[in-house]
């Protein structure tokens, strides 16, 4: 979109930095990209690892912003208790929280950075799939409360015990 920075990250399938052209073409200011595809463009900016790179900046947005941040974890009910708690704040303030349930190391970053100057609160997810992913998606949010929803046995077939 206008103005926006692109970010190619690259996943399993796909390179995003491919579709950097794109983006800058409908007007994107500029774009993070590990691989130079296509034309040659000043708008576009080489780092090493673009998701390392939106990650640092997801977490840049979230310590300048001055929000109190809240991160809800839990074998269950994440979504419903942050779609319950965002639109609660809403109505007394404006309060950043993901319409779907971004609670991974794509999903963190980008709900972070959603907030807007204005922005006082922010809800965000934190899920598991593996050891310590918890402690990493924290450190990223920096929350001021966190809310535990309940945990079981949720993902187990990731761990040993």
């Amino acid at each position: 979109m206008k103005n926006d920075i692109f970010f190619g990250v690259k996943g399993k399938k796909n390179n995003g930095s491919k579709f950097a052209n794109h983006a800058i073409k409908k007007g994107a200011s500029i774009a993070i990209v590990d691989k130079l595809f296509g034309e040659k463009s000043k708008k576009k900016i080489r780092v090493k690892n673009v998701l390392d790179c939106f990650t640092k900046y997801s977490k840049l947005i979230r310590v300048s912003s001055g929000i109190v941040a809240i991160a809800i974890t839990g074998s269950s009910g994440k979504t419903s208790t942050k779609d319950l708690l965002g639109k609660t704040l809403n109505n007394f303030s404006d309060t950043v929280y993901s319409i779907k349930s971004f609670n991974n190391k794509y999903g963190v970053p980008i709900s972070l950075s959603s907030i807007k100057k204005k922005t006082q609160f922010g809800v965000f997810e934190i899920g598991m799939d593996k050891k310590g992913e918890i402690d990493q998606l924290s450190k990223i949010i920096n929350p001021d409360i966190g809310v535990i929803t309940n945990i079981s046995y949720a993902h187990i077939k990731n761990f040993k015990n």
